[in-house]
């Protein structure tokens, strides 16, 4: 049987997930930093976070002893706000997320408003209120169009406990409204994942996704028709990045695990 990662040694361009794969929370994942010297040349990180920007990330990360420049992160909060500017130019956009998020939305041109707006965008919002929910259902039932950054309902935090993500948000707005359609941008949507490939300039079938969980990371990859690998299941076989490491740069130990005698740079190249 092949090891876990050998698709990846094949691979012209790894897609990578963060939460549950290099990180939990503000701790870096096994094998995070050595699964980045590896293949960082090849690799974006393709996350459905909706708070960052790819600076802020890319600055968080740094922090915590991971490089990986702004260049080669998409997020799904950002990558909505950009389709939403490509496709209704200076729309006038209620917003529930992060200064990040707001930041990015006037740069692009468009409008914030907290009246009559055209368009709601669902992000994941740690201050979201009663209020909140109050003036969306208000603004959808008004004729706005709901655009979701994604519908993961938690993600992993710090020790693994789940933190409530957009998706959970999105709950409490059908639960008012259950007819409510909208727009999704994130993983299992294969809109993040097609960004990826136009940013690599890759095919789906020269790539591969990784992540942690088969109903987003997955199937995201399914839809946008790119191999996968989940780890920390029964399938693959990987419990973490450290299984899925080149043998050829970090050798077997004796117990069966990755060895440590990797090279010490930690960050991809910015090329």
């Amino acid at each position: 049987m092949d090891r876990p990662g050998s698709l990846l040694e094949g691979a012209e361009g790894i897609l990578c997930d963060l939460d549950g794969c290099l990180i939990s929370g503000d701790q870096l994942l096994a094998g995070a930093v050595e699964f980045i010297h590896a293949y960082g040349d090849k690799m974006v990180v393709v996350t459905n976070n909706s708070t960052d920007s790819p600076g802020s990330l890319s600055r968080r990360l740094e922090a915590i002893g991971l490089h990986i420049p702004a260049s080669r992160i998409l997020l799904a909060g950002i990558c909505a706000v950009e389709m939403i500017a490509g496709q209704s130019p200076g729309a006038q956009v209620f917003i529930a997320g992060t200064d990040e998020i707001a930041r990015h939305a006037e740069a692009q041109g468009l409008a914030l408003v907290t009246d009559t707006p055209d368009i709601v965008l669902l992000t994941r919002d740690e201050k979201f209120s009663y209020q909140t929910l109050q003036a969306i259902i208000g603004h959808l039932v008004g004729g706005a169009v709901l655009w979701v950054a994604n519908t993961d309902r938690t993600h992993p935090g710090q020790n693994g406990h789940p933190v409530p993500e957009t998706g959970t948000l999105l709950a409490a707005i059908r639960s008012c409204l259950p007819d409510t359609i909208w727009e999704e941008v994130g993983k299992p949507s294969g809109a993040l994942y097609q960004k990826a490939l136009d940013l690599l300039g890759l095919a789906p079938e020269q790539t591969v996704a990784v992540g942690d969980n088969p109903d987003t990371d997955g199937e995201g990859a399914r839809r946008a028709g790119i191999r996968s690998i989940i780890i920390g299941g029964d399938v693959t076989g990987a419990r973490s990045l450290a299984d899925l490491l080149p043998v050829s740069d970090f050798p077997v130990t004796g117990d069966g695990n990755i060895g440590s005698e990797a090279p010490a740079k930690t960050g991809l190249n910015d090329d």
